[in-house]
């Protein structure tokens, strides 16, 4: 079994001069395909580059002020503050992926008509985060279809709306929340039937399809794309979702959910992976999610909004795709009475999972978290709600929960949460979702944001998972759910330290695995152990790091110096001061966990309280 080094050599030692490993300056390292991996008898869809790395995406909703006309639909004011705003989200989360809204009406206010201002701004602000090493999914957002309708949000243009003459009635007397404008507002609804038919409107210019024009839209911006961009800009827009939270609006006589998902959801799916493969773009993958409601959780209204559950697709569609997905706590959102627990959603995100296996694609998750200010602060913990998340997406547990070990395979899902400011324009928006100046932020809500992940593997990543020691924002409580337990009858570690673990089939790629460590990491009291070493002095040779950006992060790589290996692993932990181990006890660490992965299980532990959340199993799988 080969020996693993650590690489800690600045772009200048001449090292890799060739292969630029270190940053996307290699076309190798910028593209990014699908691939598939088989595991103990289970074949996933991921990401790779052209090193045949396994690539994780992880990152934020880049919303700013997208959803405000009177800032002109775009995130930020100018460039300048694009730029402090990349600046920030790279230095602080390490993040190489954000999810950039649009909205149809920005760049289409008329028809036959493509404001072309409108789309250089952004060019420009995409530009600070490109540079920056980070890919963008470009997100046609919609919330009630337009604002243009009594009660609705951004969307489509007024022209769209005028031409459909739907019903201006509004939410209704009874409207708790926005989203239930989905279910109740007939001009919403109306406004999504008349779409998915693409229902002919008359306008100035004469008759037009609905559809048809979202796709002149769409046709236009990304054939300016073209020309504006560089092939090496172009090559990190990695995704488009054509439709942020999709619905029915009305279902057709006889036609239920899966009808609509075959014969209308997918068709405009699929028109749009037709419409980038016409101008080039076969490499960009398109985001495609469930109808809204698929995995809504809510028992008391569980007569009028059930949950629609998995797609069943008549066939797989070709080419490049995502299975694209929100995870939303309705139920703690509104009337829930107990607050996460450790586990909350491992079942939950087992859905996700299983419906991008079934459309043989990569997963992601592009929203989830969101609402910091909730009155019920007990059940609605924005930190306890991260954190389950952020677990979910890291690790599983097929078993019964007393057998408190998650299981030893696991597919890592990529992400972007909702969602990121650091500043806003106009003071009377509000914040709306995570800010790094917002108290919950301040206290240790940065420990949980912040977080290590494996930004490139050298093969297969078998399992991920990265303890934080995030603590709760109600009561300050320690939520240290997870420890290295490497014997099933001995004792628990390092529950109340940070460490990453990692666990590969590696593959001899000629390029170095890469896991990103958050800025609060204490590198000078860091030990680091793998398959085939151990060792606390981060100066040495085969366990060196670089910095990631500013000194924002850090960018450990991992090696391989000859032929692929069965199994890798590293653990990478912080001591707390004072906190010393032995020589012999660190090798004692290593051969315990190689010992236990060898067998196919894994080291790590759930501790304490487990609370599976039942309502998941409302979705049929």
């Amino acid at each position: 079994m080969k020996f693993l080094v650590l690489i800690s050599l600045l772009f200048s030692s001449g090292l890799f001069a060739q292969e630029d490993f270190l940053s996307l300056n290699s076309t190798e390292a910028r593209n990014i395909v699908k691939s598939k991996k088989t595991i103990n008898g289970q074949t996933d869809f991921v990401f790779r580059d052209g090193y045949g790395r396994e690539v994780h995406l992880r990152g934020t909703n880049m919303t700013g002020n997208t959803k405000h006309p009177e800032l002109n639909h775009l995130p930020f004011k100018d460039v300048l503050q694009s730029e402090k705003e990349a600046s920030i989200f790279k230095m602080t989360t390490g993040g190489n992926f954000v999810r950039w809204l649009f909205v149809w009406e920005g760049p289409h206010k008329d028809v036959d008509t493509i404001d072309y201002d409108h789309l250089d701004h952004h060019i420009a602000q995409m530009r600070s985060f490109m540079k920056r090493g980070v890919f963008i999914l470009i997100d046609f957002h919609q919330d009630l279809f337009s604002r243009h309708i009594k009660d609705g949000s951004d969307g489509a243009p007024k022209y769209i709306v005028q031409g459909m003459n739907v019903p201006q009635t509004g939410c209704g007397k009874i409207c708790p929340t926005w989203s239930v404008n989905y279910i109740t507002n007939k001009g919403v609804r109306q406004s999504f039937a008349k779409f998915w038919k693409n229902e002919i409107i008359s306008t100035k210019k004469g008759p037009r399809g609905v559809q048809d024009e979202f796709f002149y839209m769409l046709e236009k911006t990304f054939s300016y794309f073209k020309k504006k961009f560089t092939p090496e800009e172009l090559s990190m827009i990695v995704g488009l979702d054509p439709m942020n939270e999709p619905t029915h609006g009305y279902f057709d006589r006889g036609e239920k959910y899966n009808g609509w998902v075959n014969n209308k959801l997918f068709p405009f799916y699929e028109r749009a992976r037709a419409t980038l493969d016409s101008l080039g773009f076969e490499n960009v993958f398109i985001f495609a999610e469930p109808g809204t409601f698929w995995n809504v959780r809510l028992p008391l209204l569980y007569a009028f909004i059930r949950p629609s559950g998995p797609l069943k697709l008549n066939k797989i569609p070709k080419g490049n795709w995502v299975f694209n997905a929100h995870t939303y706590d309705e139920v703690r959102e509104s009337y829930g009475l107990f607050k996460a627990e450790n586990g909350v959603y491992l079942k939950e995100m087992e859905l996700v999972r299983d419906e991008a296996r079934k459309m043989a694609a990569p997963a992601a998750i592009t929203e989830f978290g969101a609402w910091l200010h909730s009155k019920k602060k007990w059940v609605f913990d924005p930190h306890r709600l991260f954190k389950a998340n952020y677990q979910a997406m890291e690790m599983s547990m097929s078993g019964k929960k007393k057998n408190r070990r998650p299981d030893y395979y696991t597919p890592l899902v990529s992400n972007t949460f909702w969602e990121w400011k650091t500043m806003s324009v106009n003071k009377k928006l509000g914040t709306g979702g995570i800010s790094n100046s917002h108290e919950h932020y301040k206290k240790s809500g940065a420990l949980i944001m912040e977080r290590a992940y494996p930004r490139r593997v050298a093969g297969d990543l078998v399992n991920f998972f990265y303890n934080d020691l995030g603590r709760d924002s109600f009561k300050d409580r320690s939520m240290d759910w997870v420890s290295l337990k490497p014997l099933d009858d001995g004792v628990e570690y390092f529950a109340e330290n940070k460490f990453a673990f990692l666990t590969w089939k590696a593959k001899a790629l000629g390029a170095p695995t890469e896991i990103f460590l958050p800025r609060h990491f204490n590198i000078e009291n860091t030990v680091v152990i793998t398959n085939e070493s151990h060792n606390t002095n981060m100066s040495h040779n085969h366990i060196q790091i670089i910095n990631d950006y500013e000194g924002g992060g850090h960018r450990v790589f991992i090696t391989d110096s000859s032929e692929s290996s069965e199994m890798n692993f590293a653990f990478i932990v912080e001591l707390k001061e004072g906190e010393v181990y032995t020589e012999s006890k660190l090798r004692w660490f290593q051969t315990k966990i190689a010992d236990r992965l060898k067998n196919g299980k894994s080291p790590l532990y759930l501790r304490g309280k487990i609370k599976f959340d039942r309502t998941s199993y409302r979705l049929k799988r």
